[in-house]
């Protein structure tokens, strides 16, 4: 789908029919969401977004150009860690999803999931599991963190970051 630089208000409209939930970053960088019921995707702004490649470009992690960025400290906490095959580690604030996506890669035996709070976010770390095909291992669940456990989406944690 071809957006225009005079399609980028708030909210609009676009004639593309939509059969199923997609949620995508077009090249600039709206939200496109299709809906199940819709015939016509809404498409939002988004925060302009930078690119940062990992372990030769097999990693590649969508983030925030402005406001909160992941640093060394977290490419290096996520390093550190060393998960045993089979554990489940539950990242507390995980952002765009930098230390899930790391992990996974790393540890391919694993499984991850990432607790954020902000949906802005959620949906940038959604889409960075998605766009490095490891939906199978990372699960990104958009909840406060206070809440994780009681609402019966906790599960057992071997490591919590």
């Amino acid at each position: 789908m071809k957006i225009s630089e005079d399609q980028c208000p708030k909210k609009s409209q676009s004639k593309a029919p939509g059969a199923h939930q997609h949620h995508a970053l077009c090249p600039m960088r709206h939200a496109i969401s299709l809906t199940r019921n819709s015939k016509h995707p809404t498409i939002t702004c988004m925060p302009e977004l930078t690119t940062d490649t990992f372990f030769n470009g097999c990693v590649r992690v969508r983030q925030q150009r402005n406001g909160y960025r992941y640093s060394a400290d977290t490419v290096l906490l996520a390093c550190h860690l060393h998960p045993r095959p089979g554990d489940t580690v539950v990242d507390l604030g995980t952002g765009c999803g930098i230390i899930p996506l790391i992990l996974a890669y790393r540890h391919p035996e694993i499984k991850i999931i990432g607790v954020e709070v902000q949906p802005e976010l959620a949906e940038i770390a959604a889409a960075n599991v998605a766009d490095n095909s490891m939906a199978d291992r990372i699960n990104i669940i958009c909840m406060d963190m206070k809440d994780f456990g009681r609402t019966g989406t906790g599960a057992a944690a071997d490591v919590v970051v």
